[in-house]
């Protein structure tokens, strides 16, 4: 490999300093915003973006500045760090603790499930509820899906049967709702009463599309978003069918049976002290018993079930877990073993050396 290859300029110090500052300012700048356009939108605008605008001017986002921080640490590693000099030994743990984690950061971040799971108790669920994708369905009376897609811009046509074909997925992900003073021939239920449009400041986080079906020569447009109190139906084929909007469900590969559920506050008040759900895990032919509490919770099959709250109606109570599937989850764990073993063994190495030249 060539000696001036272009990826050691990503190894300079000089980029990693000023990388670092860089990092200072955006987090400045997002804890100060959320005030204005909450934590989430923050997040997701200084942090995890890889630009943007700040009055009209585009700016390198958190996405950009790890991007380039990894790069140059594997460049360092890859062009600029010498293995056979021992007394780097620590460095060079350092750097690769720092390398591991960096990796498990970019696998959470794009292959992680991050989800909600709500059980009644005496009833099993088999699924979770995803909470960054959403997606669309019709569903019949029985909850049985004939169509779904994701929520997203779509140039091809879903064609649902021979008499009816969806044209336009229009999403809203800041979704302002408006009245709509002049509603339309083709405008359905809700849509004949209301309007979306974009919250270009962010401040709203309502979920909304606005959707386009073609029968025949006629056209229809539903407006729907997450969460709608009263459901908008849609006539296929002569029989009734509901249309929704909402988070995207994420199978598992086992069930989940709430037995029962056990709640206790602090005496004389309604502060929370400790929630517990006792469940059942189906795994095909195995069967067998868990208990799910705050600080405990379960890990199985990749999935960690945490307790997170209940609630509770005339049906009785329901247990509210939120369900994380990380295949990283172990990195932080071993990058902070090897980083600390790294800046142990170079303080060994000083040490060492300091006693020598005295």
């Amino acid at each position: 490999m060539k000696k001036n290859h272009f990826l050691k300029k990503f190894a300079s110090l000089n980029l990693f300093f000023w990388s670092m500052i860089w990092i200072m300012i955006i987090t400045t700048l997002g804890t100060i915003e959320q005030k204005n356009i909450g934590l989430f939108a923050a997040q997701e605008k200084y942090f995890s973006s890889m630009y943007f605008t700040f009055y009209g001017i585009p700016l390198p986002g958190g996405g950009t500045v790890l991007t380039i921080l990894t790069i140059g640490l594997f460049s360092q590693l890859a062009f600029n760090t010498k293995y056979h000099v021992k007394r780097k030994l620590g460095v060079v743990l350092t750097h690769i603790g720092a390398a591991i984690l960096l990796i498990g950061s970019y696998i959470t971040y794009f292959f992680a499930v991050e989800g909600s799971m709500i059980i009644k108790e005496g009833q099993v669920a088999d699924s979770i509820q995803d909470y960054k994708k959403h997606e669309i369905v019709i569903i019949d009376s029985n909850h049985t899906p004939l169509f779904s897609s994701p929520l997203v811009k779509e140039n091809n046509p879903h064609i649902i049967n021979q008499q009816i074909t969806l044209t336009r997925i229009t999403p809203y992900l800041n979704c302002l709702i408006h009245e709509n003073s002049a509603p339309k021939d083709q405008e359905i239920g809700f849509a004949r009463l209301f309007r979306f449009s974009q919250d270009q400041s962010q401040k709203s986080k309502e979920i909304c599309s606005e959707i386009e079906f073609q029968h025949k020569n006629n056209r229809s447009i539903y407006r729907i978003f997450l969460n709608m109190p009263k459901q908008q139906s849609i006539e296929i084929d002569d029989k009734l069918y509901t249309l929704k909007l909402q988070s995207k469900r994420v199978q598992l590969p086992f069930k989940i049976k709430l037995i029962d559920f056990e709640k206790k506050f602090h005496q004389g008040t309604m502060i929370s002290k400790s929630f517990k759900s006792f469940v059942e895990i189906y795994d095909g032919e195995l069967v067998f018993n868990r208990v799910i509490e705050m600080n405990a919770p379960l890990r199985y099959k990749g999935y960690t079930f945490y307790q997170s709250s209940f609630s509770e109606n005339s049906e009785g109570e329901m247990s509210e877990l939120a369900v994380v599937k990380n295949q990283a989850q172990w990195f932080p764990y071993l990058s902070s073993i090897i980083l600390c073993l790294g800046i142990l063994v170079h303080l060994i190495i000083k040490a060492t050396e300091t006693g020598k030249n005295e």
